[in-house]
């Protein structure tokens, strides 16, 4: 006869929300294991306990989760410790859900089902429109498939040109400009205009907003050191500078410097006409495809973005692609509801087979058919790519770019995100082999 037990649902808590009773609880669940547990959500303990109470009884169970065990860095570090003692036998994907109680959880979450790992037979993967698709492996990322499970790296497995994350002036403010300040500024100092560089993010970027910064060389800041408004900036960021800590304490003698900028002086240095990829780490749920682009090589991108400097333009197709979206989607892990973008996560794992030189001409020219149509349609980022407002013809020229790029990975059209997935788990394993074996 079979004996149920009914738990109460552990509450949805991220890795960085969880109290001090919380930590305590997954350090006592974790404590003979290797797992940074650190940097799981509250919910793994409960998985993990139920793994262990499974390696005597043979039983089975299954969890409603927040969608986060299933994507990003959460998978490496706690699924290879529950696939030693089970196995996934059934999944409901990532699905909106919502309830009648007075603190109504609004997640999304997904469904799993476990059961021990020498237990034969089907596994069956539910889809919201009502479908069951039988396989023989789900992976953690829900797909179906080998046990494939993606790390971050230091760098691109396919010798990408590098991305780091864009600079940082740590200045409590004091070297950022408003569009209405800078336009104070310019008024009555047009001498400024040179050492007041526009600065986007990821906010800035996709929502069309202008903010200014102070961008100064050592010899630019003896110019202008007796300038009231640039010696009253400078004086406020020094300030706040002394209170800290590590490398932001050493620049509180030189607060025209930037604590990090991202690479970018090195690599200006290298080609004064580089060209520079702005790619937005938090995005909308709501968009198709994360809007990413070039700006002006006098821009400076802030630190809530990620950067490519003296990028090829086949780059940013490669990266404006559904394949790639669906990667960053699976492996990226979100931020509350939004994408959350990483280069050791998402760009450095991120699987293609070798371009053929045609292929790179046909994004290059499908790339700069979508980036002339963002000008021609005009408005924000936020709303060309929103999916509620999205122009019919910039959403049909991103499904060529689509196009494009998936028939570097096969030749027959994929008929799900599912399969994009799994496509790109498995190759994403052999390039892992390659790497590795170099």
């Amino acid at each position: 006869m079979r004996k149920f037990i009914y738990l109460v649902n552990p509450p949805y808590i991220g890795a960085a929300n969880k109290n001090e009773n919380q930590k305590n609880d997954l350090a006592f669940v974790f404590h003979d294991t290797d797992i940074s547990f650190g940097k799981l959500d509250y919910i793994t303990g409960w998985f993990y306990k139920s793994v262990k109470f499974m390696e005597k009884r043979k039983s089975v169970f299954a969890f409603v989760s927040t969608n986060s065990i299933v994507q990003g860095e959460q998978v490496s570090l706690i699924w290879p410790e529950l696939f030693k003692t089970a196995q996934i036998s059934f999944a409901y994907p990532s699905f909106k859900w919502s309830n009648n109680a007075k603190s109504n959880a609004g997640v999304t979450v997904v469904i799993i089902g476990f059961e021990y790992k020498d237990y034969l037979g089907p596994k069956s993967i539910y889809s919201s429109n009502g479908t069951v698709k039988k396989v023989d492996n789900i992976t953690p990322y829900l797909v179906e498939g080998v046990n494939i499970i993606v790390e971050k790296e230091n760098k691109s497995i396919n010798g990408f040109t590098e991305m780091v994350k864009g600079s940082s002036p740590t200045d409590d403010g004091g070297l950022i400009f408003s569009e209405y300040e800078y336009q104070q500024v310019i008024e009555l100092y047009p001498n400024l205009k040179d050492i007041l560089k526009k600065y986007q993010g990821s906010r800035e970027y996709i929502n069309d907003i202008s903010r200014y910064v102070l961008w100064m060389s050592d010899d630019d800041a003896k110019l202008f050191k007796n300038n009231p408004i640039i010696s009253k900036r400078l004086e406020h960021v020094r300030q706040f500078r002394l209170n800290k800590k590590g490398n932001t304490l050493k620049k509180a003698e030189t607060p025209w410097e930037f604590v990090s900028n991202g690479k970018r002086k090195a690599a200006l240095k290298k080609n004064k006409n580089m060209k520079q990829i702005l790619i937005p780490r938090v995005s909308s749920e709501n968009r198709y495809y994360v809007p990413m682009g070039y700006v002006n090589k006098d821009t400076i991108i802030s630190d809530s973005s990620m950067a490519i400097y003296d990028a090829p333009l086949w780059l940013l197709g490669l990266l404006q692609s559904r394949m790639h979206m669906v990667w960053l989607r699976a492996i990226g892990g979100k931020l509350k509801t939004d994408y959350r973008y990483s280069s050791g996560l998402v760009y450095n794992t991120f699987p293609i087979r070798r371009l053929s030189p045609q292929r790179i001409k046909e994004i290059e020219r499908v790339i700069t058919d979508i980036l002339d149509l963002r000008e021609y349609e005009g408005g924000s980022l936020a709303y060309l790519y929103n999916s509620k407002t999205m122009p019919i013809s910039l959403k049909e020229k991103h499904q060529e770019l689509d196009g494009i790029v998936e028939r570097a990975y096969r030749q027959k059209p994929f008929n799900s995100d599912e399969e994009r997935l799994s496509t790109l788990l498995t190759l994403y394993k052999e390039k892992k082999v390659i790497v590795d074996d170099n």
